[in-house]
């Protein structure tokens, strides 16, 4: 019996030896990972925030600039070569250009040439340099193909405008219409209301007032379709004999009154 409980007490002993060793142990291992946190979040915080790299960095852009351009301030503005400014977007030599001679946008004038910066007239005076030589008169500008110069419209198709038709300075206006330039040749677009082409052969002549350059003839709208008894109210629209008067394009058997009667 005395042996009995020497083994039981002895078996209690192991048994508490296993606990506490146990405890030992898990608590060396819980300091362990506790130490190595901790030295992970000390590493970190020590370590420098990572910034996201900036393209162009030293001009603090940060999307990159296509070929030609610089980041200048925050945005991309075109890259000119040394001596070239940028003027409206594009690198400008400002000691020759005639539209931006000394500083962008001073434009010389018609015939002057822009050198170191100054417009200057290089021709005799009273003449003026054009298209490479110094003519006397006006410099008229060379015009895209199938265009003319006019001094009233600039570079214009005298096939199709009205205020040039086929020449300079001759205006299509035929009478009492809206008048179309059409292929060189001077056309009513539309009568103006109450008038109408009812007689043919009858024409109009159209030409800019003060012009020497020639005249052009064209049929306009001769008939006034509201008093004219032939054609009352539309061409070939003759007022009966009784009703012989044509007023505001009805046929009547009264005459308009005259406003100057009392």
């Amino acid at each position: 019996m005395a042996l009995t409980n020497q083994s039981i007490l002895f078996a209690i002993l192991v048994a508490i030896s296993i606990i506490v060793l146990a405890a030992i142990l898990y608590t060396i291992v819980l300091v362990i990972r506790v130490n190595k946190k901790t030295k992970s979040v000390s590493r970190r915080r020590r370590r420098p925030r990572a910034h996201r790299p900036l393209l162009n960095d030293s001009n603090h852009c940060d999307h990159k600039c296509p070929n030609g351009y610089k980041c200048s301030n925050g945005e991309c503005i075109l890259d000119c070569q040394a001596g070239l400014e940028n003027c409206n977007g594009m690198c400008t030599d400002t000691t020759s250009s005639e539209q931006h001679c000394g500083q962008c946008g001073h434009e010389c004038a018609a015939g002057e040439l822009c050198i170191d910066r100054l417009c200057t007239n290089p021709c005799p005076q009273g003449t003026v340099f054009c298209r490479g030589q110094c003519i006397s008169g006006p410099c008229v500008p060379l015009c895209p193909y199938g265009q003319r110069f006019c001094f009233n419209g600039g570079c214009t198709n005298v096939e199709n405008d009205s205020q040039n038709c086929s020449d300079c300075n001759i205006v299509c206006a035929p009478t009492n219409a809206v008048g179309i330039c059409k292929n060189s040749r001077c056309e009513v677009g539309e009568c103006n209301v109450g008038f109408a082409h009812c007689v043919s052969g009858v024409s109009s002549v159209s030409s800019a007032s003060g012009s020497s350059e020639g005249d052009q003839s064209v049929v306009g709208c001769e008939t006034n379709i509201l008093e004219n008894a032939q054609h009352c109210g539309g061409c070939n629209k003759p007022c009966p004999p009784s009703a012989p008067f044509c007023l505001n394009g009805y046929c009547s058997t009264f005459p308009a009154q005259d406003s100057t009667d009392e």
